[in-house]
């Protein structure tokens, strides 16, 4: 479900809301019988085409996070401001999606098969916990200093990056609960 954020969190709110928003998606998808699995309107993604989306979007961020801090500096720069708000980020998202933006490339998924959801869940819990490990051994000056290129938003700080990510996260457990009749 998606919070509400009007404050800035810190590393370590921010680490800890990542974890938990994927763990609410993935307790949610873990729930669903194969019928509510499999079941999507025309032209919507199914909940395993939604749980391939959330681990193509998370994979890129546990390698970037990896990464030594001036690798992104050199290739994006440095942030000029501070983060934006949780809201601003969720805001401009929004705004993308409601001009007709839509998943693109290797963001595009090809649907995870309702006999390997337990492996993907996996997977994509597994990849959510090394990025909000990253992000809470991540100094807050570089989480405010340091932006990554997000495909529709433009480039966003570390921290920026994570508010995405959980908005992300809710709004597709969000779309999937509504599939499925809750």
């Amino acid at each position: 479900m998606q919070p509400t954020m009007e404050k800035r969190l810190n590393r370590e709110q921010l680490a800890d809301e990542l974890l938990h928003q994927h763990r609410s998606f993935a307790n949610f998808v873990a729930s669903l019988n194969q019928e509510r699995y499999e079941y999507a309107p025309a032209g919507k993604w199914n909940a395993g085409a939604q749980l391939d989306h959330l681990y193509r979007s998370v994979r890129p961020l546990v390698m970037a996070y990896r990464l030594p801090v001036w690798v992104p500096g050199l290739l994006f720069g440095r942030a000029k401001r501070g983060s934006s708000a949780f809201a601003d980020i969720a805001q401009r998202y929004e705004a993308k999606l409601k001009e007709g933006a839509k998943a693109t490339g290797a963001y595009v998924p090809k649907g995870i098969p309702f006999a390997l959801r337990d492996r993907a869940i996996a997977s994509l819990l597994d990849a959510a916990e090394t990025v909000s490990g990253l992000t809470r051994r991540m100094p807050e000056p570089t989480l405010d200093g340091y932006r990554l290129p997000h495909p529709l938003i433009g480039k966003l700080t570390f921290r920026e990056m994570g508010y995405f990510t959980i908005h992300h996260v809710g709004r597709h457990e969000a779309s999937v609960r509504l599939m499925a009749g809750e």
